[in-house]
């Protein structure tokens, strides 16, 4: 805890900025000078990951502090990033019921949203404090031999994060990841991102819970207008009818997180076949229209839609399907430089579809084609829409 703390307050030495102020880096030398006392020295052929980022988010500390200890909360609020979490003991349930001095051991995987990076599974203590000036700090640090195949791959360091109170409900918060990595099992086209920090790094935990208390406030508001900006479709504007769509909404992002990663509850395996003509399953040619509109965030393409489409037929019941797209990387040369990478995107698309209902049928080779096929015709159809777009932007 106060090597959390004063890793989330000291500025240089330890924390070093790039040539571009762009942020932070840790400067090795100087953390092994200030935290002698530590886990211990870095383990052979391992990548230290270290950032931070403050940002203030509306929401309320109390609230910050109770969807990091409660480990159900905590998975579901960070599902594109902890693809299996559970609490393994509780050594101290903390003062007054506000979680100040709780104390518990916990198990957990993290992912990106691809099957080619593979997860990162830790075993780890989380303590919670409140210290005298109001502040909330709740840090992470990882556990060894625990019996984990993986934990030789992964180390945390003290990591977690400090939530200050503000007015009107608003809280600041400082994140701190700290982590010791092997890399060299993730694929390629992911190692500039992975090796970059950003894919698992303290960007991602704070954008996402500053997208959560986003979500929140949607949920919550009354001062729905009737119609849409742009006109296009009318917004849902009852709160039981919202609140249901962004219930609905949070559980098929649960479950196409849950699918898409490489997480070991899930193994994938390849398939292949041969047969069924291109078909596009999410429309089959028809004509998509949205029906309805809830927006959820600052920005508008943080929203929730309902869409109608209108064919004939569907052949295959959707489960959670859709779209994964990261950045291609960004990292810092030997100077502090930022070096990009070709600046596009990396992009998964997964879908899940029920071929059969009985579930110990065995899968033809029709619907590996098919899916195959889906994919595929899929890919082209985007790929073929952005170059259009870049010559379009681009005056060609």
């Amino acid at each position: 805890m106060e090597e959390l703390v004063r890793k989330a307050q000291v500025c240089e030495p330890l924390w070093v900025p790039t040539s571009n102020n762009s942020h932070e880096i840790l400067s090795e030398d100087e953390y092994v000078r200030s935290f002698p006392r530590g886990i211990g020295p870095k383990l052979m052929g391992f990548k230290s990951e270290a950032s931070r980022e403050s940002m203030v988010v509306s929401m309320n500390h109390m609230t910050v502090v109770e969807i990091l200890m409660d480990v159900h909360q905590w998975s579901n609020v960070f599902s594109g990033i902890v693809s299996r979490a559970m609490t393994l003991e509780v050594l101290s349930t903390g003062v007054a019921g506000n979680y100040n001095g709780a104390l518990q051991v916990m198990r957990a995987e993290y992912q990106i949203p691809s099957p080619l990076v593979p997860t990162r599974e830790n075993y780890f203590v989380r303590y919670c404090k409140q210290h005298g000036d109001g502040t909330w700090a709740v840090v992470d640090v990882s556990m060894d031999n625990m019996g984990s195949s993986s934990i030789s791959r992964f180390r945390r360091r003290p990591s977690g994060c400090l939530i200050q109170e503000l007015l009107n409900g608003y809280s600041k918060v400082t994140w701190i990841e700290h982590v010791e990595v092997d890399n060299g099992d993730v694929h390629d086209i992911y190692k500039v991102l992975v090796n970059s920090g950003l894919a698992f790094g303290e960007k991602r935990w704070v954008a996402t819970l500053d997208r959560q208390s986003e979500r929140l406030a949607s949920a919550m508001a009354s001062n729905i207008p009737a119609g849409d900006v742009g006109g296009k479709c009318p917004i849902i504007t009852s709160p039981k009818g919202r609140k249901s769509m962004l219930k609905l909404a949070e559980r098929m992002v649960l479950s196409f997180c849950s699918g898409v990663g490489a997480s070991t509850a899930h193994t994938w395996t390849s398939l292949s076949g041969s047969g069924g003509d291109d078909w596009d399953i999410l429309s089959n040619c028809g004509h998509v229209e949205e029906i309805a509109h809830i927006a959820n965030g600052r920005d508008p393409g943080n929203c929730v839609s309902l869409l109608r489409v209108n064919v004939i037929q569907i052949m295959f019941a959707l489960l959670p399907s859709g779209f994964a797209i990261l950045p291609d990387g960004l990292v810092d040369d030997e100077g502090g430089a930022l070096v990009s990478g070709t600046g596009g995107s990396l992009l998964t698309i997964a879908f899940q579809i029920l071929v059969d209902s009985d579930p110990t049928s065995k899968l033809s080779l029709g619907s590996v084609a098919i899916a195959n096929s889906l994919i595929k015709s899929t890919v082209e159809r985007i790929k073929v829409a952005v170059a259009s777009n870049m010559s379009k932007a681009m005056g060609i």
